[in-house]
């Protein structure tokens, strides 16, 4: 049997037709809506292919270049050639006749179906050959033989050997289909194609024919529905121009201007939407996989064309479970790039620590610190090997403090959310439970502000803790310890440092709030420029610490300018040379270097990352600035 019906469900499922019949197959027999067609099998196609040709394109493929777009493959060209000229065999064109029949049409969509064509694992989407409006026997033999011709084209199969596909398995079969002449065209996806959601419908339609979707020539409007609240959103485009049967050409339609009246107008009506994204909805639950279909609209009937799983889709988004917002505007300039499990676990584990100690130094009691542990593990996220902050939940450690509103607006300014986060709101509590709330609340802001006026004493004692237990590590040391050492030196630290960090916390607390304050100062004195020129009066604070390491390197700068023979000598030097001549250029400079790189040898980009090379081990960077400071 080399004509397949399409009432022939049964006989279909025995015979391999390639994933556009078999989608087909498998729409009629759910009962859609498909134009009557037919299939010519792919072993009408093995037997129509010449010996010689095939056998000699065979070669030939044996060392295609599948990196190479562009070469020739005269084999290929000639067995599509042969393919063309020869007579179909009597008995299928006997068959194709008595289908015409069974099948009668006015017009006929001819389109290949490739064995492994619109499948799960390949999709050869747009790759190979279909021709529209073809009326008399002729031009659908012809039609068909184009359609085998198509398979073996350059970039089919440069397509085939990338996948691991061998030539000797090219089957093809072809469809043949009652032609829809359609008002309005287009493809429909059952899943959102751009944002994963499971529960979205898109769907992109144009007036005319479906070629000019497909191929991407005409604008579309595209529209999102959900599949249990309906149509979500819409988009009208610019409709220019619409494709139109024109039996005449090469591939049956032609591209025309968009009447006026229709160019800016919605293309499907609320209720044809409706009833498109029904059906297909209740088809990828039948199918059990995501689809993407080609459909028609022809009268009020909708007419579904093809049917073919989805074969990328980006990550489903968490659609039933609870928004948790993740932004790293102000993290990622410590956590820079993709970051290793090991330094986020180590900065996971210190934004644990140091928040519950500044939970503990501000007396909030115990039972709900440990209540805290859930969110207080997992203030940082990291996501596809970036760190990003869970904003959620430091937003539930900002609900322990008053005026929980204000402090939101600075902390978001702080981390530099470019999207304050609007759905988590100020806490709106009868009068009861403020009553309830106020003796706790009261003590926290009590220890809150006793710990900011302590400061100007607690800051510089715990600098000097801090320089003192630097001051007694020995570099040298640590690179003859063992691992056991290493790790009873890494404990000793995590409880002399990162267990005793509440300071800096309450310290960043005070510089967010009286910023905050600041900004709010100066907007309700009227200034439109407010953050500007809050910025613009913090800016000359003396004694930054973090302004020091480039003012040495500019100073080093201006002092090595004046030597001329320094200056003509650097040019030609690469990087490691350029380092040694710095040292040897002369004690203070070798000082400067030395006492530079003692204390700042640590600052480089991605400073807080384990894996980041520092002035210590690779002193490049600190090159490449002065460099560039030498030029300017």
């Amino acid at each position: 049997m080399d004509v397949i019906l399409h009432t022939q469900h049964q006989q279909a499922k025995q015979l391999n037709l390639g994933g556009k019949a078999a989608g087909l197959f498998h729409l009629e027999s759910l009962h859609a809506k498909v134009p009557p067609f037919f299939v010519i099998s792919s072993e009408a196609f093995r037997q129509h292919l010449p010996e010689r040709e095939w056998g000699e394109f065979l070669l030939e493929q044996a060392h295609l270049n599948p990196e190479t777009p562009n070469q020739p493959l005269p084999k290929a060209q000639a067995l599509c050639e042969a393919i063309r000229k020869k007579t179909i065999q009597a008995s299928l064109r006997e068959e194709i006749e008595q289908a015409f029949q069974i099948v009668p049409a006015t017009h006929y969509a001819i389109r290949s179906s490739m064995i492994g064509e619109d499948s799960i694992e390949h999709s050869f989407a747009g790759q190979l050959e279909s021709f529209l409006f073809q009326s008399d026997l002729e031009a659908v033999i012809q039609s068909i033989q184009n359609c085998w011709c198509s398979a073996f084209q350059n970039r089919v199969l440069l397509y085939r050997k990338r996948a691991g596909l061998i030539p000797e398995d090219i089957r093809v079969a072809v469809v043949v289909q009652k032609m829809v002449k359609s008002e309005v065209s287009g493809v429909l996806f059952t899943v959102d194609p751009q944002s994963g959601h499971r529960s979205h419908i898109w769907v992109s339609a144009a007036w005319g024919q479906g070629e000019g979707v497909v191929s991407g020539a005409c604008n579309c409007d595209e529209f999102i529905w959900h599949k249990r609240e309906g149509e979500l959103h819409h988009t009208v485009a610019d409709k220019d121009i619409m494709f139109v049967s024109d039996p005449k050409s090469h591939t049956g339609t032609r591209e025309e201007e968009t009447p006026p009246e229709k160019r800016h107008i919605r293309s499907l009506p609320t209720e044809h939407l409706h009833k498109l994204c029904t059906r297909a909805a209740q088809l990828e639950t039948s199918f059990a996989y995501p689809l993407d279909i080609e459909w028609a609209l022809e009268g009020e009937e909708i007419f579904f064309l093809q049917a073919r799983p989805i074969t990328a889709l980006p990550e489903a988004p968490n659609e039933d479970g609870p928004v948790v917002v993740w932004d790293n505007s102000n993290i990622q300039e410590s956590y820079c790039g993709v970051t290793t499990p090991l330094t986020f676990s180590y900065a996971q584990r210190a934004y644990h620590t140091v928040y519950r100690q500044t939970m503990e130094a501000l007396s909030i009691p115990q039972e709900t610190i440990d209540e805290s542990h859930r969110w207080l593990k997992n203030l940082l996220g990291i996501i596809r090997g970036r760190i990003y902050y869970n904003i959620n939940n430091w937003y539930r450690g900002l609900s322990y403090f008053p005026s929980f509103g204000k402090n939101k607006a600075d902390m978001e300014e702080m981390m530099g959310l470019k999207d304050p986060v609007d759905f988590i709101e100020d806490q709106q509590l009868d009068l009861v439970q403020k009553i309830a709330k106020l003796p706790r609340m009261a003590i926290t802001l009590g220890r809150l502000l006793w710990a900011f006026r302590q400061l100007r004493h607690t800051v510089p004692a715990f600098q000097d803790r801090f320089e003192t237990i630097c001051s007694a590590l020995s570099l040298e040391k640590i690179r003859t310890m063992h691992f056991s050492q290493l790790m009873e030196l890494n404990e000793q630290l995590r409880l002399d440092v990162q267990e005793k960090w509440h300071v800096p916390i309450i310290n960043d607390f005070y510089v967010m709030m009286s910023t905050g304050g600041l900004r709010r100062f100066l907007t309700q004195n009227g200034l439109s420029n407010a953050l500007q020129l809050q910025n613009h009066l913090l800016a000359g604070e003396p004694g930054i610490e973090s302004t020091e390491p480039t003012k040495i390197l500019v100073g080093l700068a201006d002092t090595l300018r004046l030597d001329d023979a320094f200056m003509k000598e650097i040019p030609d030097l690469d990087d490691e040379a350029f380092y040694k001549r710095l040292q040897n250029h002369s004690p203070e400079t070798q000082k400067i270097l030395s006492h530079y790189i003692q204390r700042y040898g640590d600052r480089v980009m991605g400073e807080l990352k384990l894996e980041t090379e520092t002035l210590r081990e690779n002193p490049n960077f600190l090159v490449q600035i002065l460099r560039n400071y030498l030029q300017n």
